[in-house]
């Protein structure tokens, strides 16, 4: 094994840790506000950098529920 290669679950027995890969508060705020770009963020890095994807798929979650929680107050409001 090389420095920076991780025995995984690859199929030819090694994977690629990518040095830069952290998670990231900053990209969990991106996801958030830009669920849009969360998603397709987390797309791209699923596999280099996982761990900020990551971040990036729970912000775009995080989004999400704070939406469908605000729409469904809404609603409840609005039937009275």
């Amino acid at each position: 094994s090389y420095p920076g290669q991780d025995m995984g679950n690859h199929p030819y027995g090694y994977r690629y840790h990518n040095p830069y890969d952290a998670p990231s508060l900053g990209w969990g705020l991106v996801g958030f506000i830009i669920p849009v770009a969360g998603l397709i963020l987390y797309l791209i890095w699923k596999d280099e950098s996982p761990l900020k994807a990551k971040s990036c798929l729970q912000g775009f979650i995080a989004s999400i529920v704070l939406e469908v929680v605000c729409f469904l107050c809404l609603c409840s409001m609005m039937s009275y």
